[in-house]
């Protein structure tokens, strides 16, 4: 099934709201554990979540990691309100920012990003921002859906995956899974990036944890 692209940002009042309101928690909660689990004994300072959306995993990460300094990134406006809501007073910093950054600092020995790469119609964008903001030897963690194989493995997973959610929901979902990446293009990707020794796994029918240590 060739690629579909969507549209790069979700800042749909309706779209920040049923994002914001449903119930990611056991797949982000894995996320944040693999992470911990494959940096091993790394400490980490200042990090930065690339397309925080509503701040899910930066509050997760905050949580697992208590005395990190945090920067949640997202180009829609209305994510960063929701983020911002979510987190009060003392939790990570939220901004808005368009990718690519080109002043960014490179200071972030840990960086992260979830569900971003798939709505980037050019996904170097994603592998150059990481690149730019990764201080060296810091560790990068990348989540994201990959395609699915047809149409209908797409749809299957639709009515799989969203029962009762609301259907501007359903629909980004099913949207999403079109605009993803398969393996192949994932790994040609990393290649082109100069990340090709970054680790590459599967943990389920339907997402993808790319991870690995900045050389140099």
């Amino acid at each position: 099934m060739q690629r579909v692209v969507e549209p790069e940002l979700m800042d749909e009042v309706a779209q920040v709201a049923a994002y914001a309101g449903a119930d990611f928690a056991a797949s982000d909660q894995a996320l944040v554990e693999r992470l911990a689990q494959v940096a091993g004994a790394r400490s980490f300072a200042r990090a930065v979540d690339l397309g925080c959306g509503p701040g899910n995993i930066t509050l997760r990460l905050r949580a697992r990691f208590p005395g990190l300094e945090l920067l949640g990134l997202d180009g829609a406006p209305r994510m960063i309100e929701a983020a911002r809501a979510r987190s009060g007073v003392g939790g990570p910093r939220f901004e808005v920012c368009a990718f690519p950054s080109p002043d960014a600092p490179r200071d972030c020995d840990l960086v992260v990003s979830n569900s971003l790469l798939h709505h980037l119609h050019d996904p170097s964008v994603l592998w150059d921002e990481v690149r730019r903001r990764a201080a060296p030897g810091a560790f990068v963690f990348v989540a994201d859906l990959y395609r699915p194989a047809t149409p209908q493995d797409a749809l299957r997973m639709v009515e799989l995956y969203t029962v009762g959610e609301p259907e501007v929901l359903r629909t980004d979902f099913h949207n999403s899974l079109l605009a993803a990446f398969s393996d192949d293009e994932l790994r040609a990707q990393l290649e082109a990036a100069g990340l090709g020794h970054f680790t590459v796994e599967y943990p389920d029918d339907r997402h993808v944890f790319i991870f690995g240590a900045i050389e140099g």
